[in-house]
């Protein structure tokens, strides 16, 4: 009874998570059409996208999906990243669902930035003198020359936030090394010699109490011999 709400809802989340992806898939896709428009043919931007939405321009649809799959993408990662940390045991869990929300975050944002940073650099091979310019229409700042600027560092820093998490202590903090059960019983009998059992050092001056010393062979005793 209790297996069937669990089963329904990892299959909701993984629907969501392969909706996403595929709505990140094809926003991503079309605002890589735009890019090619605007590096190669940048008069165009203004016209329609698709003839059947005349008031959609070319340039405004770029934006609107390049945001649309950062969201749908960072969504789609977050749902992954959350099915796989409920797989794991208590104790081996990485981070929360804040360190989960920052990790897709992360990987979303390294991924639109590097697309930025290749869309600029293209333009300033094709149309140099775009770099001083507006990057769209609604606004007149920034320019393309500080979009790429700006996406460069943000690359910086996804990248060293998502490789902090991926080299991070794993275990925990609590979690204390493995020790080998041969190592482990010589430090456990050291420590009852040391204070658990005292008597142990003074059975060890004074020795057993019955031994009798053996003969020394100059003194004429007999060496006994192992056969």
């Amino acid at each position: 009874m209790t297996s069937r709400p669990f089963r329904c809802g990892r299959a909701r989340a993984q629907g969501l998570g392969a909706l996403t992806l595929g709505l990140a898939y094809g926003a991503w896709l079309c605002f890589a059409s735009v890019c090619l428009v605007a590096s190669f043919r940048p008069a165009d931007l203004s016209a329609p996208y698709w003839n059947a939405v005349p008031g959609l321009r070319t340039d405004t649809c770029g934006i609107a999906a390049l945001l649309a799959g950062a969201i749908c993408f960072a969504t789609s990662e977050y749902v992954r990243l959350r099915r796989h940390h409920d797989g794991l045991p208590a104790r081996r869990r990485p981070t929360e669902a804040t360190g989960l929300v920052v990790h897709a975050v992360s990987e979303t944002m390294a991924i639109v930035a590097t697309g930025l940073v290749i869309y600029v650099s293209v333009n300033s091979v094709t149309h140099p003198a775009t770099l001083g310019m507006q990057v769209w229409h609604l606004t007149a700042w920034p320019t393309e020359g500080t979009v790429r600027a700006a996406a460069l560092l943000l690359c910086v820093c996804s990248i060293t936030v998502l490789r902090y998490l991926h080299t991070g202590p794993y275990p925990g903090r609590d979690a204390q090394p493995a020790v080998s059960s041969h190592w482990a019983g010589d430090s456990r009998n050291h420590a009852s010699c040391n204070g658990a059992v005292p008597d142990c050092r003074e059975a060890n001056r004074s020795g057993p109490r019955d031994a009798t010393p053996a003969a020394s062979p100059r003194e004429g005793g007999s060496v006994p011999v192992i056969v």
